[in-house]
């Protein structure tokens, strides 16, 4: 029977049981963060505005990576299921013993590369895309945060000559 309470995988870390335990408990602190409640705080009001300025940002980072990885697994499956039955039959066949003609071993092989290219460039597409997306993300916080103020009164540095 299982326990009603899981033990941790990793000693006494409470964010190691589950694999999504983890980050979990990181969007919870930054959300803590954002709102103000973070423990032990001793930033100012200008440090922790800006800090909470990039929680949305992070959130929006882990979400891509994790949208990349999904369609990645999914992408991979699919793949996997295409190749399914000529890897099965191929392995069958060796299994069996009965021997391969020269023809089907060449079939059997040139299936097996077409497997592998086409999970190298399902990797490629997958690694150009989350670099795109991660620069998109990149410019639009680099045009944020260059946005000038335009709510505080301007204050000049110098003195005018009378």
């Amino acid at each position: 029977m299982a326990s009603a309470s899981r033990p941790s995988a990793v000693g006494s870390n409470p964010g190691a049981g589950l694999p999504g335990e983890a980050k979990i408990g990181m969007l919870g602190a930054m959300a803590d963060l954002a709102i103000g409640k973070a423990a032990n705080s001793t930033m100012g009001d200008q440090d922790s505005e800006r800090a909470a300025d990039l929680v949305v940002p992070m959130g929006h980072a882990m979400m891509i990576g994790a949208n990349r990885s999904v369609s990645y697994w999914l992408s991979l499956a699919q793949i996997l299921a295409r190749h399914h039955a000529n890897v099965v039959r191929t392995v069958g066949v060796k299994a069996v013993g009965a021997g391969e003609a020269g023809s089907e071993h060449i079939v059997a092989r040139d299936d097996l590369r077409a497997l592998f290219r086409e999970v190298g460039d399902l990797t490629t597409r997958e690694a150009r895309l989350l670099q795109h997306e991660l620069g998109v993300l990149s410019e639009s916080l680099m045009q944020t945060l260059q946005q000038p103020d335009l709510s505080a009164p301007y204050r000049r540095r110098w003195r005018a000559k009378i």
